[in-house]
């Protein structure tokens, strides 16, 4: 296995998987610095199975099991070169969102990065949630909270 190095520091950490299931889990410690092994076994995919019941969120589990089975990461791979995944884990705050990006490093070794995007994914939801009420607000009377004319339009030209 090669040695990856000069990755800025990062709380996602990186993990390569060879074609013989061989998986290596880096991390680094400092800014810029040389990515160190901190975990490697030999069955990633079945691992992936079994540690995923206490890591994803529930609710999450079908679609993680599905996408990363060995088949389905690898065509996807093969069809678009790249896989991206958003989903879930457990945390003691609550579920934190993810995406897993998954990329060829050759032709031998599949690279896989998971990042934190809790934030962005609040804020999305959050910005989508305040548009639907203001545009739920755009279709009522300020003063008698009856639909107005814009709300029965859309109604008779969903009639159509």
């Amino acid at each position: 296995m090669w040695k990856l190095s000069f990755i800025p520091k990062t709380n996602s950490p990186l993990l390569t998987i060879s074609t013989t299931n061989h998986y290596a889990l880096y991390k680094s410690e400092r800014l810029f610095c040389e990515l160190c092994i901190a975990f490697e076994g030999d069955d990633f995919f079945n691992q992936l199975q079994k540690g995923a019941l206490s890591v994803i969120y529930k609710d999450d589990i079908p679609l993680i099991a599905a996408a990363l089975k060995r088949e389905s990461l690898l065509r996807e791979l093969d069809e678009h070169a790249m896989f991206s995944l958003t989903y879930r884990l457990n945390s003691p705050a609550g579920p934190q969102h993810v995406n897993l990006v998954a990329v060829y490093a050759d032709k031998n070794h599949v690279v896989i990065s998971v990042t934190n995007v809790d934030v962005q994914v609040r804020r999305e939801q959050k910005i989508r949630e305040e548009a639907n009420l203001e545009f739920e607000k755009s279709r009522r009377d300020d003063l008698t909270g009856i639909k107005n004319k814009n709300a029965y339009g859309e109604f008779e030209r969903g009639r159509r």
